[in-house]
Protein backbone atom coordinates (compact mmCIF):
# COMPACT_ATOMS: atom_id res chain seq x y z
CA UNK A 1 0.00 0.00 0.00
CA UNK A 2 2.80 2.24 0.58
CA UNK A 3 4.79 2.08 -2.81
CA UNK A 4 3.94 3.53 -5.90
CA UNK A 5 2.08 1.85 -8.71
CA UNK A 6 3.84 1.16 -12.20
CA UNK A 7 2.46 0.75 -15.74
CA UNK A 8 2.39 -2.84 -15.28
CA UNK A 9 0.01 -2.62 -12.47
CA UNK A 10 -2.52 -0.73 -15.01
CA UNK A 11 -3.55 -2.96 -17.90
CA UNK A 12 -5.62 -0.84 -20.50
CA UNK A 13 -7.67 -1.91 -23.33
CA UNK A 14 -8.21 0.76 -26.05
CA UNK A 15 -11.64 3.36 -24.87
CA UNK A 16 -10.54 2.07 -21.37
CA UNK A 17 -8.06 5.47 -20.02
CA UNK A 18 -10.35 6.82 -18.12
CA UNK A 19 -10.92 4.32 -16.35
CA UNK A 20 -6.84 3.81 -15.71
CA UNK A 21 -6.56 7.05 -15.21
CA UNK A 22 -9.73 7.01 -12.29
CA UNK A 23 -7.89 3.68 -10.78
CA UNK A 24 -4.71 5.76 -10.29
CA UNK A 25 -6.84 8.75 -8.80
CA UNK A 26 -8.61 6.02 -6.67
CA UNK A 27 -5.45 4.16 -5.56
CA UNK A 28 -3.01 6.48 -4.94
CA UNK A 29 -5.04 9.90 -4.34
CA UNK A 30 -4.13 10.49 -0.57
CA UNK A 31 -0.41 9.07 -1.27
CA UNK A 32 -0.16 11.83 -4.05
CA UNK A 33 -1.51 14.57 -2.24
CA UNK A 34 0.81 14.15 1.04
CA UNK A 35 3.83 14.41 -1.51
CA UNK A 36 2.84 17.35 -2.84
CA UNK A 37 1.31 19.18 0.34
CA UNK A 38 4.36 18.67 2.57
CA UNK A 39 6.63 21.15 0.01
CA UNK A 40 3.40 23.29 -0.97
CA UNK A 41 2.15 23.87 2.01
CA UNK A 42 -1.07 25.10 0.71
CA UNK A 43 -4.00 21.64 0.63
CA UNK A 44 -6.13 23.45 -1.47
CA UNK A 45 -3.53 24.42 -4.45
CA UNK A 46 -2.20 20.51 -4.01
CA UNK A 47 -6.01 19.09 -5.01
CA UNK A 48 -6.38 21.86 -7.61
CA UNK A 49 -2.76 20.96 -9.25
CA UNK A 50 -3.66 17.19 -8.87
CA UNK A 51 -7.24 17.41 -10.34
CA UNK A 52 -4.95 19.42 -13.30
CA UNK A 53 -3.03 16.65 -13.68
CA UNK A 54 -5.34 13.90 -13.80
CA UNK A 55 -7.22 15.76 -16.86
CA UNK A 56 -4.04 15.89 -18.31
CA UNK A 57 -3.41 12.59 -17.91
CA UNK A 58 -6.97 11.73 -20.09
CA UNK A 59 -5.69 14.19 -22.57
CA UNK A 60 -2.12 12.79 -23.18
CA UNK A 61 -1.95 9.33 -22.20
CA UNK A 62 -4.00 7.68 -24.84
CA UNK A 63 -1.77 9.08 -27.33
CA UNK A 64 1.36 8.36 -25.62
CA UNK A 65 0.28 5.57 -23.76
CA UNK A 66 1.09 4.56 -19.88
CA UNK A 67 4.13 6.44 -17.89
CA UNK A 68 6.54 4.11 -17.17
CA UNK A 69 5.34 5.24 -13.41
CA UNK A 70 2.00 6.45 -13.41
CA UNK A 71 1.97 8.08 -9.92
CA UNK A 72 5.52 9.93 -11.01
CA UNK A 73 4.30 11.31 -13.76
CA UNK A 74 1.41 12.72 -11.96
CA UNK A 75 3.32 14.02 -9.30
CA UNK A 76 5.44 15.79 -12.02
CA UNK A 77 2.95 17.48 -14.28
CA UNK A 78 0.81 18.60 -10.53
CA UNK A 79 3.95 20.19 -9.79
CA UNK A 80 4.39 21.96 -12.92
CA UNK A 81 0.75 22.83 -12.68
CA UNK A 82 1.12 24.39 -9.36
CA UNK A 83 4.48 26.53 -10.47
CA UNK A 84 2.56 27.80 -13.37
CA UNK A 85 -0.32 28.73 -11.24
CA UNK A 86 2.32 30.59 -8.63
CA UNK A 87 3.73 32.66 -11.67
CA UNK A 88 0.26 33.83 -12.41
CA UNK A 89 0.19 34.79 -9.07
CA UNK A 90 3.57 37.08 -9.21
CA UNK A 91 5.04 34.79 -6.10
CA UNK A 92 8.55 35.85 -6.38
CA UNK A 93 11.37 33.87 -7.34
CA UNK A 94 13.13 32.87 -4.72
CA UNK A 95 10.08 31.42 -2.52
CA UNK A 96 9.19 29.26 -5.83
CA UNK A 97 12.99 28.10 -6.03
CA UNK A 98 12.76 26.88 -2.29
CA UNK A 99 9.74 25.35 -2.62
CA UNK A 100 9.70 23.64 -5.61
CA UNK A 101 12.96 22.69 -6.32
CA UNK A 102 13.22 19.89 -3.89
CA UNK A 103 10.75 18.20 -4.62
CA UNK A 104 11.57 18.32 -8.77
CA UNK A 105 14.85 16.56 -7.54
CA UNK A 106 13.33 13.99 -6.11
CA UNK A 107 11.07 13.47 -9.10
CA UNK A 108 13.99 13.75 -11.40
CA UNK A 109 15.77 11.01 -9.58
CA UNK A 110 12.79 8.74 -9.46
CA UNK A 111 12.70 8.99 -13.04
CA UNK A 112 16.05 9.23 -14.10
CA UNK A 113 16.48 5.67 -12.55
CA UNK A 114 13.17 4.18 -14.43
CA UNK A 115 12.86 2.06 -11.59
CA UNK A 116 9.74 1.58 -8.85
CA UNK A 117 11.94 -0.59 -6.37
CA UNK A 118 12.30 2.78 -4.46
CA UNK A 119 8.94 3.60 -3.83
CA UNK A 120 7.84 7.44 -3.27
CA UNK A 121 8.38 8.85 0.36
CA UNK A 122 4.60 8.34 2.15
CA UNK A 123 3.69 11.08 3.92
CA UNK A 124 0.07 10.43 4.18
CA UNK A 125 0.23 9.79 8.05
CA UNK A 126 2.16 13.19 8.39
CA UNK A 127 -0.02 14.72 6.71
CA UNK A 128 -3.10 13.41 9.10
CA UNK A 129 -1.18 15.09 12.03
CA UNK A 130 -1.30 18.23 10.24
CA UNK A 131 -4.58 17.86 9.96
CA UNK A 132 -5.59 16.75 13.36
CA UNK A 133 -3.89 20.32 14.54
CA UNK A 134 -5.10 22.02 17.76
CA UNK A 135 -5.97 24.96 15.80
CA UNK A 136 -7.89 23.12 12.71
CA UNK A 137 -11.90 23.31 14.18
CA UNK A 138 -12.74 19.66 16.36
CA UNK A 139 -15.45 18.90 14.36
CA UNK A 140 -13.90 19.46 11.33
CA UNK A 141 -10.34 17.33 11.90
CA UNK A 142 -11.99 14.02 10.65
CA UNK A 143 -13.78 15.35 7.80
CA UNK A 144 -10.83 17.27 6.66
CA UNK A 145 -8.37 14.43 7.19
CA UNK A 146 -10.86 12.16 4.85
CA UNK A 147 -11.24 14.42 2.05
CA UNK A 148 -7.24 15.30 2.03
CA UNK A 149 -5.46 11.72 2.95
CA UNK A 150 -8.09 9.64 1.21
CA UNK A 151 -9.81 11.47 -1.15
CA UNK A 152 -13.35 10.53 -0.17
CA UNK A 153 -15.50 13.56 -1.66
CA UNK A 154 -17.23 16.57 0.25
CA UNK A 155 -21.46 14.75 -0.02
CA UNK A 156 -19.94 11.16 1.20
CA UNK A 157 -18.61 12.80 4.00
CA UNK A 158 -21.86 14.45 4.46
CA UNK A 159 -23.64 11.69 4.65
CA UNK A 160 -21.13 9.58 7.10
CA UNK A 161 -21.69 12.61 9.51
CA UNK A 162 -25.46 13.70 9.09
CA UNK A 163 -24.87 17.07 7.31
CA UNK A 164 -26.14 18.91 4.34
CA UNK A 165 -23.38 18.46 1.46
CA UNK A 166 -22.83 22.15 0.74
CA UNK A 167 -22.78 23.02 4.55
CA UNK A 168 -19.57 20.43 4.60
CA UNK A 169 -18.09 21.72 1.31
CA UNK A 170 -18.30 24.68 2.52
CA UNK A 171 -16.52 23.96 5.99
CA UNK A 172 -14.08 21.86 4.06
CA UNK A 173 -13.06 24.99 2.18
CA UNK A 174 -12.60 27.33 4.96
CA UNK A 175 -10.76 25.00 7.16
CA UNK A 176 -8.19 24.64 4.07
CA UNK A 177 -8.02 27.93 3.94
CA UNK A 178 -6.70 28.29 7.86
CA UNK A 179 -4.49 25.76 6.88
CA UNK A 180 -3.14 28.08 4.53
CA UNK A 181 -2.80 31.03 7.00
CA UNK A 182 -2.14 29.41 9.60
CA UNK A 183 1.11 27.97 7.89
CA UNK A 184 0.91 24.56 9.67
CA UNK A 185 3.28 22.14 8.39
CA UNK A 186 2.34 18.88 6.75
CA UNK A 187 4.96 17.00 8.43
CA UNK A 188 4.90 14.93 11.98
CA UNK A 189 4.94 16.63 14.97
CA UNK A 190 6.60 16.04 17.79
CA UNK A 191 6.52 12.91 19.19
CA UNK A 192 4.92 14.49 22.62
CA UNK A 193 1.81 15.90 20.57
CA UNK A 194 1.28 12.34 19.14
CA UNK A 195 -1.73 11.69 21.74
CA UNK A 196 -2.89 14.73 21.57
CA UNK A 197 -4.07 14.44 18.13
CA UNK A 198 -4.30 10.74 17.93
CA UNK A 199 -8.03 10.49 18.96
CA UNK A 200 -8.52 12.87 15.64
CA UNK A 201 -6.45 10.50 13.42
CA UNK A 202 -7.94 7.09 14.43
CA UNK A 203 -11.46 8.56 14.07
CA UNK A 204 -11.01 9.76 10.67
CA UNK A 205 -9.00 5.92 9.67
CA UNK A 206 -12.35 4.18 11.50
CA UNK A 207 -14.73 6.97 9.74
CA UNK A 208 -12.86 5.83 6.43
CA UNK A 209 -13.24 2.01 6.71
CA UNK A 210 -17.29 2.63 7.80
CA UNK A 211 -17.49 4.49 4.36
CA UNK A 212 -16.47 1.86 2.69
CA UNK A 213 -17.88 -0.43 4.29
CA UNK A 214 -21.32 1.23 3.68
CA UNK A 215 -20.89 1.41 0.08
CA UNK A 216 -19.62 -2.07 -0.24
CA UNK A 217 -22.86 -2.97 1.15
CA UNK A 218 -24.43 -0.63 -1.47
CA UNK A 219 -22.69 -2.28 -4.18
CA UNK A 220 -20.68 0.59 -4.83
CA UNK A 221 -17.21 -0.17 -6.59
CA UNK A 222 -13.74 0.88 -5.64
CA UNK A 223 -14.74 0.14 -1.93
CA UNK A 224 -12.31 -2.57 -1.64
CA UNK A 225 -9.00 -0.07 -2.16
CA UNK A 226 -10.49 2.07 0.51
CA UNK A 227 -11.07 -0.37 2.68
CA UNK A 228 -7.16 -1.72 2.41
CA UNK A 229 -6.00 1.78 2.61
CA UNK A 230 -7.95 2.64 6.15
CA UNK A 231 -6.57 -0.65 7.34
CA UNK A 232 -2.69 -0.16 6.40
CA UNK A 233 -2.72 3.17 8.04
CA UNK A 234 -4.47 1.79 11.37
CA UNK A 235 -1.10 -0.60 11.03
CA UNK A 236 1.16 1.89 10.50
CA UNK A 237 -0.10 4.11 13.54
CA UNK A 238 -0.06 0.66 16.00
CA UNK A 239 3.59 0.33 14.75
CA UNK A 240 4.74 3.68 15.50
CA UNK A 241 2.81 4.04 18.57
CA UNK A 242 2.80 0.28 19.97
CA UNK A 243 2.30 2.12 23.34
CA UNK A 244 -1.10 2.83 22.36
CA UNK A 245 -3.57 0.51 23.59
CA UNK A 246 -6.29 2.66 21.26
CA UNK A 247 -4.21 1.90 18.05
CA UNK A 248 -3.74 -1.56 18.22
CA UNK A 249 -7.96 -1.83 19.17
CA UNK A 250 -8.92 0.19 16.27
CA UNK A 251 -6.12 -2.35 13.97
CA UNK A 252 -8.22 -5.33 15.67
CA UNK A 253 -11.13 -3.99 14.74
CA UNK A 254 -10.56 -3.39 11.20
CA UNK A 255 -9.17 -7.03 10.89
CA UNK A 256 -12.47 -8.52 12.85
CA UNK A 257 -14.70 -7.00 9.89
CA UNK A 258 -12.81 -7.48 6.80
CA UNK A 259 -12.28 -11.11 8.04
CA UNK A 260 -16.00 -11.32 7.42
CA UNK A 261 -16.39 -9.73 4.03
CA UNK A 262 -16.57 -12.55 1.69
CA UNK A 263 -20.06 -13.72 4.05
CA UNK A 264 -21.67 -11.11 3.64
CA UNK A 265 -22.91 -12.09 0.56
CA UNK A 266 -24.46 -15.18 -0.80
CA UNK A 267 -24.02 -16.81 -3.97
CA UNK A 268 -26.61 -14.92 -5.50
CA UNK A 269 -25.59 -11.70 -4.20
CA UNK A 270 -28.26 -11.66 -1.72
CA UNK A 271 -27.83 -10.18 1.83
CA UNK A 272 -26.57 -11.90 4.42
CA UNK A 273 -26.89 -11.09 8.02
CA UNK A 274 -24.01 -11.36 11.05
CA UNK A 275 -26.13 -13.96 12.74
CA UNK A 276 -26.38 -16.33 9.33
CA UNK A 277 -22.90 -15.74 8.33
CA UNK A 278 -20.94 -18.88 7.89
CA UNK A 279 -17.97 -18.93 9.91
CA UNK A 280 -16.35 -21.33 7.28
CA UNK A 281 -16.25 -17.98 4.80
CA UNK A 282 -14.40 -15.85 7.10
CA UNK A 283 -10.62 -15.70 6.96
CA UNK A 284 -9.37 -17.06 9.86
CA UNK A 285 -5.66 -16.21 9.93
CA UNK A 286 -6.95 -12.40 9.81
CA UNK A 287 -9.16 -13.12 12.79
CA UNK A 288 -6.33 -14.79 14.49
CA UNK A 289 -4.38 -11.79 13.77
CA UNK A 290 -7.08 -9.35 15.46
CA UNK A 291 -7.40 -11.26 18.33
CA UNK A 292 -3.72 -11.26 19.18
CA UNK A 293 -3.55 -8.11 18.61
CA UNK A 294 -6.78 -6.95 20.60
CA UNK A 295 -5.06 -8.81 23.63
CA UNK A 296 -1.88 -7.08 23.12
CA UNK A 297 -4.02 -3.83 23.68
CA UNK A 298 -6.06 -5.28 27.02
CA UNK A 299 -2.82 -6.21 28.76
CA UNK A 300 -2.01 -2.33 28.79
CA UNK A 301 -4.52 -1.77 30.70
CA UNK A 302 -5.79 1.78 29.20
CA UNK A 303 -9.15 0.54 27.82
CA UNK A 304 -11.04 2.55 25.21
CA UNK A 305 -13.80 3.43 22.04
CA UNK A 306 -12.08 1.16 19.75
CA UNK A 307 -10.54 -1.72 22.06
CA UNK A 308 -14.55 -1.97 23.07
CA UNK A 309 -15.60 -2.37 19.50
CA UNK A 310 -13.49 -5.03 18.81
CA UNK A 311 -14.60 -7.06 21.93
CA UNK A 312 -17.71 -6.92 20.36
CA UNK A 313 -16.71 -8.00 17.34
CA UNK A 314 -14.47 -10.55 19.03
CA UNK A 315 -17.41 -11.68 20.90
CA UNK A 316 -19.52 -12.45 17.63
CA UNK A 317 -16.74 -14.38 15.70
CA UNK A 318 -16.17 -16.59 19.19
CA UNK A 319 -18.77 -19.18 16.94
CA UNK A 320 -15.79 -19.90 14.57
CA UNK A 321 -14.16 -21.60 17.47
CA UNK A 322 -17.48 -24.30 17.87
CA UNK A 323 -19.17 -26.72 15.36
CA UNK A 324 -22.05 -25.63 13.38
CA UNK A 325 -24.37 -27.85 16.03
CA UNK A 326 -22.68 -25.87 19.44
CA UNK A 327 -22.01 -22.63 17.61
CA UNK A 328 -24.26 -19.78 20.27
CA UNK A 329 -23.51 -16.22 20.20
CA UNK A 330 -23.43 -15.19 23.92
CA UNK A 331 -26.04 -12.02 23.69
CA UNK A 332 -25.93 -11.03 27.07
CA UNK A 333 -22.18 -10.87 27.29
CA UNK A 334 -22.28 -8.37 23.91
CA UNK A 335 -25.28 -6.48 25.46
CA UNK A 336 -22.88 -6.00 28.72
CA UNK A 337 -19.63 -4.98 25.93
CA UNK A 338 -21.75 -2.00 24.66
CA UNK A 339 -22.47 -0.79 28.19
CA UNK A 340 -18.14 -1.06 28.32
CA UNK A 341 -18.39 0.85 25.00
CA UNK A 342 -21.40 3.73 25.70
CA UNK A 343 -19.19 4.79 28.70
CA UNK A 344 -16.71 5.99 26.31
CA UNK A 345 -18.62 6.50 23.15
CA UNK A 346 -22.36 7.25 23.70
CA UNK A 347 -23.07 7.10 20.31
CA UNK A 348 -26.51 6.96 18.28
CA UNK A 349 -25.01 3.40 16.96
CA UNK A 350 -23.95 1.99 19.68
CA UNK A 351 -27.12 2.80 21.75
CA UNK A 352 -29.28 1.08 19.10
CA UNK A 353 -26.92 -1.99 18.85
CA UNK A 354 -27.19 -2.44 22.57
CA UNK A 355 -31.09 -2.62 22.19
CA UNK A 356 -30.56 -5.21 19.35
CA UNK A 357 -28.48 -7.48 21.92
CA UNK A 358 -30.81 -7.30 24.35
CA UNK A 359 -33.71 -8.19 22.31
CA UNK A 360 -31.54 -11.23 20.93
CA UNK A 361 -30.67 -12.05 24.78
CA UNK A 362 -34.08 -11.94 25.25
CA UNK A 363 -33.62 -8.84 28.43
CA UNK A 364 -36.94 -7.27 26.95
CA UNK A 365 -37.72 -5.06 29.73
CA UNK A 366 -34.13 -3.92 29.81
CA UNK A 367 -34.11 -3.59 26.16
CA UNK A 368 -37.37 -1.39 26.24
CA UNK A 369 -36.07 1.01 28.80
CA UNK A 370 -32.91 1.42 26.87
CA UNK A 371 -35.26 1.81 23.50
CA UNK A 372 -36.80 4.72 25.05
CA UNK A 373 -33.90 6.80 25.90
CA UNK A 374 -33.07 7.10 22.47
CA UNK A 375 -34.33 10.17 21.09
CA UNK A 376 -36.57 9.37 18.20
CA UNK A 377 -35.78 12.43 16.53
CA UNK A 378 -32.38 11.60 15.82
CA UNK A 379 -33.28 8.30 14.20
CA UNK A 380 -36.09 9.88 11.58
CA UNK A 381 -32.97 8.61 8.70
CA UNK A 382 -31.12 6.24 10.76
CA UNK A 383 -32.13 2.81 9.21
CA UNK A 384 -30.73 0.73 11.81
CA UNK A 385 -33.31 1.71 15.03
CA UNK A 386 -36.51 1.48 12.50
CA UNK A 387 -35.17 -2.23 11.72
CA UNK A 388 -34.32 -2.42 15.97
CA UNK A 389 -38.43 -0.89 16.50
CA UNK A 390 -39.66 -3.52 14.27
CA UNK A 391 -37.86 -6.14 16.39
CA UNK A 392 -39.37 -4.53 19.17
CA UNK A 393 -42.78 -4.41 18.12
CA UNK A 394 -42.66 -7.67 16.70
CA UNK A 395 -41.75 -9.34 20.42
CA UNK A 396 -44.77 -7.25 21.72
CA UNK A 397 -47.08 -9.45 19.42
CA UNK A 398 -47.51 -5.35 17.24
CA UNK A 399 -47.33 -6.63 13.35
CA UNK A 400 -48.58 -3.83 12.00
CA UNK A 401 -46.45 -1.53 13.82
CA UNK A 402 -43.31 -3.50 12.87
CA UNK A 403 -44.37 -4.18 9.22
CA UNK A 404 -44.76 -0.26 8.86
CA UNK A 405 -41.03 -0.10 10.71
CA UNK A 406 -39.83 -2.68 8.21
CA UNK A 407 -41.16 -0.45 4.95
CA UNK A 408 -39.40 2.34 6.64
CA UNK A 409 -36.31 0.64 6.76
CA UNK A 410 -36.64 -0.55 3.37
CA UNK A 411 -36.49 3.27 2.29
CA UNK A 412 -33.81 4.51 4.25
CA UNK A 413 -31.46 1.99 2.30
CA UNK A 414 -30.09 1.84 -1.65
CA UNK A 415 -28.85 -1.68 -1.09
CA UNK A 416 -31.27 -3.75 -3.26
CA UNK A 417 -30.28 -6.71 -1.81
CA UNK A 418 -30.79 -5.39 2.01
CA UNK A 419 -34.13 -3.84 0.53
CA UNK A 420 -35.35 -7.55 -0.56
CA UNK A 421 -33.97 -9.47 2.82
CA UNK A 422 -36.12 -6.64 5.14
CA UNK A 423 -38.75 -7.50 2.33
CA UNK A 424 -38.32 -11.09 3.47
CA UNK A 425 -38.93 -10.11 7.29
CA UNK A 426 -42.03 -7.70 6.50
CA UNK A 427 -43.44 -10.83 4.38
CA UNK A 428 -43.21 -13.04 7.22
CA UNK A 429 -44.64 -11.15 9.95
Amino acid sequence: MSGSQNAADYRVTSGEWHLAVERVARESYGRLIAIICRKTNDLAAAEDALASALLTALETWPHSGLPVDPEAWLIRVAQRKWLDETRHTQLRDRVLREVISPVMALLQEKSAMHSTEVPLQDDRLAMMFACAHPAIEPSMRTPLILQAVLGIDASRIASAFLINPQTMSQRLVRVKNKLKVAKIPFELPPEHEWRDRLDDVLSAIYAAYGTAFDETMSGQSGTRALAREAIWLAQVVQKILPQSAEAAGLYALLLFCEARRDARRGSEDQYVPLLEQSPELWDGAMLDEAEATLSAAFQQQAPGRFQWEAAIQSAHCARRHFTSGQAVVDWPAIAVLYEGLLSFAPSLGARVAQVGALLQANQMEQAKERFALIPREACRTYQPWWVVSAELARRQGQNSQAHSDLMIAMGLTEDAAVKDFLARKAANL
